[in-house]
């Protein structure tokens, strides 16, 4: 099994590709089993995603951050939201686009 496409566009410097990888959790298999693996690693094995990113790569980590704590907040049980809250679409999007404009200037 491939380890995911950045490792085959040449982001993966002189590294080989890892045989196995979490991002294969989140395409193989049942619909149902795919959303558990992706809800567990966005809300409790975050870290566990970052580390799979091909060195180049890792400049995006703290855009990925911002992403995560605006897609899936926490809540005041210190729970992470999961589904899309009610409401205007601009309260994902602007954010969203924000945090992207701010990784590009710093890059």
């Amino acid at each position: 099994m491939s380890g995911g496409q950045p490792w085959h566009n040449g982001f993966s410097g002189n590294k080989k590709a890892p045989q196995e990888t979490v991002f294969q959790r989140w395409e193989i298999g049942r619909f149902s089993q795919i959303a558990m693996n992706k809800k567990g690693d966005v809300s409790v094995n975050f870290e566990i995603v970052l580390e799979e990113f091909s060195e180049k790569l890792k400049v995006l980590e703290p855009l990925c951050i911002k992403i995560r704590k605006i897609l899936f907040p926490y809540d005041k049980d210190a729970s992470v939201n999961i589904g899309t809250p009610a409401g205007e679409s601009d309260q994902l999007y602007k954010p969203i686009i924000v945090a992207y404009d701010q990784a590009i200037c710093e890059l």
